[in-house]
């Protein structure tokens, strides 16, 4: 049994979407072909290890991750709601401290005052695949008309959510060329953080809240 599952699984996505166990093997293959893909020699994957894996921050896990857009206006052109959910991606995210640093005169060194914290930089590795033997090109078009939304918006991710990240802006979408891969298509997506703000206006002055 096992050298059949590891014929399957050094096969293409499609052959494991018909699979006995389906889509637990589906999510496997997605697993392999994004280290393939990506050049993460250093994780280990096993057909028992969950999609929902935790791991300390800087290090790439398996995680699902979905994001809605509102219906919109722009550019005198509306745009209806968008949404999609990626059942296995990898993250990671990082932030930069802005820190103002002054010289002083026969001092060695700089003075060193932290003025804000800076927005995460978050990078997603994924893949997007159809159980059948055709390009997902609705899956394709749901995450470009996402990408396309030019405000911020809310992300659901286990750990950017732990980390205060619940909504994000799109920087940067790259479509990665798979070779001899018919029903799936992986891509590269750079966000970076943001807040939700209201204005209030009270007493004729006006108020930035953080929502």
């Amino acid at each position: 049994m096992s050298e059949v599952i590891g014929y399957q699984l050094s096969k293409s996505i499609r052959a494991t979407a018909n699979f006995a166990g389906g889509l637990a093997y589906q999510l496997l293959a997605q697993k392999q072909q994004l280290i393939a893909i990506n050049g993460y020699e250093n994780i280990q994957v096993l057909d028992t290890d969950p999609v929902e894996s935790p791991a300390g921050l800087g290090i790439p896990v398996w995680m699902s991750l979905s994001m809605q857009t509102p219906s919109y206006t722009y550019a005198n052109k509306s745009y209806p709601a968008a949404s999609i959910s990626i059942p296995c991606t990898i993250v990671a995210a990082y932030r930069v401290k802005n820190i103002v640093e002054t010289v002083i005169y026969g001092r060695d060194g700089t003075v060193k005052e932290l003025t804000s914290r800076g927005d995460w930089k978050i990078t997603v590795d994924g893949i997007l695949c159809n159980d059948d033997n055709k390009y997902p090109y609705d899956l394709v078009n749901n995450l470009k008309s996402v990408d396309d939304y030019p405000l911020a918006f809310k992300i659901t991710h286990r750990i950017l959510n732990k980390i205060g990240v619940t909504h994000i802006v799109t920087n940067r979408l790259e479509w990665i060329v798979t070779p001899g891969e018919i029903n799936s298509q992986a891509f590269r997506w750079e966000l970076t953080s943001d807040e939700a703000y209201q204005l209030q206006l009270t007493n004729d002055q006006a108020i930035l809240k953080t929502t």
